[in-house]
């Protein structure tokens, strides 16, 4: 019987995810469209944001769950609300190496 209920806890809990998903990925559709469109007159975007923040740190196993495109609009909805732009590192470029000297050449 503990078989049982423990597998209803489970299906229970993967439900839940799976709401929890859906509601966080409105959410972030919302935002992006709230970032397309440059109109925040209409949309709260700090308290959308501190929902989505939130949400995924009480609920860390959730975040695994969402789309690249999804993290990228949250991250860009960081980047509008504060104000800061994330830049990619500057890839530097190895120096050509300098022949080593050998005794035939001198």
């Amino acid at each position: 019987m503990s078989n049982e209920v423990v597998t209803i806890v489970n299906n229970n809990q993967e439900e839940s995810n799976a709401d929890l998903k859906e509601k966080l990925s409105n959410r972030i559709q919302l935002l992006k469209e709230a970032l397309a469109s440059n109109n925040s007159a209409t949309f709260d975007m700090p308290n959308e944001l501190k929902y989505i923040h939130s949400t995924l740190k009480n609920n860390p196993h959730i975040t695994y769950l969402l789309e690249d495109e999804e993290i990228g609009v949250i991250v860009q909805g960081f980047s509008k609300e504060t104000n800061i732009v994330l830049l990619a590192p500057k890839i530097k470029t190895p120096k050509k190496a300098t022949p080593q000297l050998s005794l035939e050449d001198i």
